[in-house]
């Protein structure tokens, strides 16, 4: 891939993260009792947005992005198109948080199976390791939002929700 392809494809990835953020401040809003884990997780999401556009603007050695095997714009694309739809649907009606939270671990499972963040062969060091945190955050995205889903699910039926 060109450079130049990469680096869209980088900001694909950017606006992705922008967009989670969105929709966790959303949910933060709109759901109160589970506020703290999306606005840690919407914050989060700046951070990675930071990361992608670092890599994008050239900081350092950017110039191994060619060399990366980076996802195809059409699927960020369309896990961006379905992002925006469960924003505007969380701004127009009332979400549950039980659907909010399955939601949020289907977006954090589908960045991780769908390999947006696989560090290639050719990636530089400073590639490798934005990468490789990206990877991990995702990680812990998903396990935090498994964790809050799971008790909501045992809470609801308890009886207590």
């Amino acid at each position: 891939m060109r450079n130049e392809d990469a680096r869209t494809v980088v900001q694909l990835l950017a606006d992705h993260e922008l967009a989670l953020k969105e929709l966790y401040q959303t949910y933060a809003a709109t759901l109160p009792s589970r506020q703290d884990l999306w606005l840690k997780l919407a914050a989060d999401e700046q951070r990675h947005y930071d990361w992608l556009e670092a890599l994008r603007a050239g900081e350092g050695d950017a110039d191994s992005l060619g060399a990366c095997r980076w996802p195809r714009p059409p699927a960020i694309e369309s896990s961006l198109k379905y992002l925006r739809g469960q924003i505007v649907r969380a701004r127009q009606a009332e979400v549950a948080l039980l659907v909010a939270l399955a939601v949020a671990k289907d977006l954090e499972t589908a960045l991780l199976e769908k390999e947006f963040f696989k560090v290639a062969e050719g990636a530089s060091p400073e590639v490798r390791a934005v990468l490789g945190r990206l990877s991990a955050a995702t990680e812990q995205h998903q396990r935090a939002v498994v964790d809050a889903l799971n008790t909501v699910k045992r809470a609801a039926a308890s009886g207590k929700a």
